[in-house]
């Protein structure tokens, strides 16, 4: 059997926390003889909300944030789905003195460079 990684493991417990909420608020809202519409409405909400939850934990996981450590300096750079080779030119990039920044990503999928 194949090994999963980590982040898939993270993302795959809790979308299975989500499920188990979801299921414990519909069975709650059954056993009080709730409408059908109702406990359907609850149980899409729950379960797209935790569904939501997971994703945003699995984005904020696999992020690369850098930011220029001079004071005076505003810019960072949130990378995702970089390379080990991208990560060091855009932490090169975030690092250079503040005077001889440039904005440009140099054209790197997923990198969002900003200036404040």
């Amino acid at each position: 059997m194949p090994q999963r990684s980590p982040r898939k493991t993270v993302t795959v417990v809790a979308e299975a926390v989500a499920l188990l909420i979801s299921g414990a608020i519909t069975f709650q809202l059954a056993e009080h003889d709730v409408s059908v519409a109702v406990i359907i409405s609850a149980a899409c909400s729950t379960l797209a909300t935790g569904l939501y939850l997971a994703n945003r934990i699995e984005e904020a996981r696999s992020t690369t944030f850098y930011a220029c450590p001079a004071k005076s300096c505003t810019v960072s750079i949130r990378a995702r789905g970089a390379s080990p080779d991208e990560l060091r030119r855009l932490r090169a990039l975030a690092t250079v003195l503040p005077d001889t920044q440039n904005a440009d990503d140099g054209g790197v999928h997923g990198a969002d460079v900003r200036r404040q």
